[in-house]
């Protein structure tokens, strides 16, 4: 973007009389260019499409899990290379084979009792990267 000339800050008004015609100049700023809008930042999601058990690599991430073939196990990366972060998990086939989700050694998992595998087509859970003060691990924080 090229340096602007004079630059007027916003909101000023500038006056001008020139006596002998008793005529007034007005000099109002153009700050269009100063006031654009943040220009939009593309996602930093990362995608996988996962077919077999794996270790998941990267936070934040959508796991999209197809087991049909055989049952999956997700393991999650080490919650405190991660905190803060978050990893989604989707069941995108209709099998019957699961998806089963696990944490590294030393990790937790906090989740529902409810929730211990991914078993429908669409299935989705979120996982944040969180500590308590003494334990790293991953909390659920949405499940469907």
């Amino acid at each position: 973007m090229p340096i602007p000339g004079p630059v007027i800050p916003p909101d000023t008004i500038t006056t001008s009389t020139n006596l002998p015609g008793n005529s007034t100049l007005v000099i109002e700023g153009d700050f269009s260019q100063y006031n654009e809008r943040p220009k939009a930042v593309p996602a930093e999601t990362a995608v996988y499409q996962v077919t077999a058990s794996t270790t998941a690599q990267d936070a934040p991430a959508m796991y999209r899990c197809d087991a049909n073939l055989a049952a999956i196990t997700l393991t999650f990366p080490y919650s405190n290379s991660a905190l803060g972060r978050i990893i989604h998990i989707v069941k995108v086939d209709s099998s019957a084979n699961a998806i089963t989700l696990a944490v590294q050694s030393g990790d937790n998992l906090w989740k529902p009792a409810t929730l211990t595998t991914l078993t429908a087509q669409y299935q989705v859970c979120s996982f944040l990267s969180v500590t308590n003060g003494t334990a790293t691990g991953w909390q659920c924080i949405s499940a469907s």
